[in-house]
Parts: structure tokens; sequence; C-alpha cells
């Protein structure tokens, strides 16, 4: 096994299981329920997250005239909104942490059952006709479940049985979380490296339209439907903030194609730039109308 394989099989899903685990610590049962608090924000950000930013791949792949391994990725990371890192770019923005946890406990439960549709279609789209890799629907979502719901919900269970200690473990485990997530970009860089220095422009090209428009896209959904500024911000950075190691894990892992994962990989280092950015403008900005 040489070391990308080991990166690709081994390390990524314990990262992503470590990382779920540490959202797990955040989350309570009240969080999924947080959502009779503010019907219109949470249904605005889960379609924006589960349809529209899918759509907006799509259509953006179309357009710019992707390589079907971009245009994939793409899509993949569409298919996969939120992660523990939004929670943290809404909180240092005053942004509305409650509804951020929330859109992420809901979306870490209904991607395991969207990312398989996705990556079905995109991988029949985009592929020619006996190209696509073999995806097993079922195999996909426990396998999803198994890294996904599951350290969520062992978190969660450590949180009630131990609250005090997870109260104190939240901000190290993120620290570390972040931390995980750059040894995962930095595998997944090496590991598809020619594939990255072959369609570098293309997936740059993508990775920014993508984001921009990602982050444009939250923004005026919320401002077009009225909501408070801090929820604003919230839906602009959960459906512009994408969860790059389940990105890579579905493309490295699931479906064996590390090339899937270039796209995740060039939109890691495009959106530490836009949010930081737009932290560093919000903070400076008062969050009432």
């Amino acid at each position: 096994m040489d070391s990308a394989e080991l990166v690709f099989t081994k390390l990524v899903p314990a990262i992503l299981f470590i990382l779920m685990f540490g959202m797990g610590l955040s989350l309570t049962p009240t969080d999924f329920m947080r959502v009779i608090a503010y019907p219109k924000a949470a249904v605005i950000g889960l379609v924006g997250q589960m349809v529209l930013l899918p759509t907006l791949a799509f259509f953006l792949a179309i357009i710019l005239d992707a390589p079907p391994a971009i245009a994939i990725g793409g899509m993949l990371l569409a298919a996969c909104p939120g992660g523990v890192t939004s929670n943290g770019y809404v909180f240092v923005s005053r942004g509305d942490l409650g509804l951020s946890v929330t859109l992420t406990a809901i979306t870490s439960i209904l991607t395991i059952f969207t990312i398989p549709m996705i990556a079905w279609f995109a991988l029949h789209f985009f592929l020619e006709s006996g190209q696509a890799p073999h995806l097993p629907a079922g195999r996909v979502v426990y396998r999803l479940a198994l890294l996904t719901a599951l350290p969520v919900g062992i978190g969660m269970l450590v949180r009630h049985v131990r609250a005090s200690w997870a109260a104190a473990s939240i901000e190290l485990l993120r620290r570390i979380s972040l931390a995980l997530l750059l040894v995962i970009i930095i595998g997944a860089t090496i590991g598809t490296f020619d594939t990255i220095a072959k369609h570098l422009l293309s997936a740059g090209v993508l990775a920014v339209c993508l984001n921009l428009s990602s982050m444009a896209l939250g923004y005026f959904l919320g401002r077009s439907a009225g909501l408070p500024k801090t929820q604003v911000r919230t839906i602009t950075f959960e459906i512009g903030v994408q969860n790059l190691s389940l990105a890579v894990l579905v493309a490295v892992t699931i479906l064996d194609r590390p090339e899937f994962a270039v796209l995740a990989v060039v939109y890691a280092f495009v959106m530490k730039i836009t949010v930081l950015t737009l932290i560093a403008y919000w903070r400076r900005t008062p969050v009432f109308d």
C-alpha cells in the first residue's frame, strides 16, 4: 500500500469520523427541533443547500465546459454542504449560531441519502456510457451513515453523559478539526497532483465561480426573504461553505476516483480567501438593520 492509498483508504475516513464526532459534541436534540423557532430561515437554508447549490454547480460546469472529472468534483462538493467549519465562520462573523448549528445538524442526516443520488446523476451525465464507476446506493448510504451519522450520534451521547467534558473539549476539537482538514487537503493534493497540474485552470475557474456564486446565492436568498442580518450572514456561509473532507471521502474512498477530488482541493484555497475576506468586512459592520 503506497502513501497516497494509505491517505485515501485509512486516514481520510478516520479524520472524517473525528470531525463528525466533534460536531456531535456541539449538538443536542434541541438543535434538530429549533427549526420550529425560525422556520422561514431554516427552510431557505435547507432548500439553498440541498437543491439550489447542486443545481448551481451543475449549470456552472456546463457553462464553463469543465472536464468530466472537474464537473463531477463540483457536483460532489455541492452535495456536501456545511460541515464543522461553517459554524465557526458564523460565530466569528456575528451570525446566528443557533440557526447554523440547526442547519448543520439536519444536513448531516439528509446528505446520507442525497449524496448518492447527486453522485449517480453526475457520473452518468458527465461520463460517457460505460465509464461511470459502479455506485451501489445501499453500500454508499451505509458507509456515509457509518462515517457521519454514527460519530455525530456518539458525540451527542457523550455530551449528554459528560456535558462538562464535552463543553470543555469543543473548542479544542474545533482546532484539531481545522488541522485535520488541512491534512486531508495536503494528502489529496499529493495524491492528485498530476490531475491538478493537468486541469488547474479549469478547476480554478470553476472553484472561483462556484464559491462566489454560492455565497452570493445565500446572501440574496436571505436578503430577498427579509431575514435579519444575523441570519443572512448564516445563510451565506451555510450555502457558500462546503464540507471538503466529506467530498474528498466520497471521491477517493467510496468512488475510488481521486481525480474527482481535484475540485475540492482547489476549492479549499479559494474558499479560505473569500470567507476570511467576508468575515473581516462583516466584523466591522453592524448586524442590526
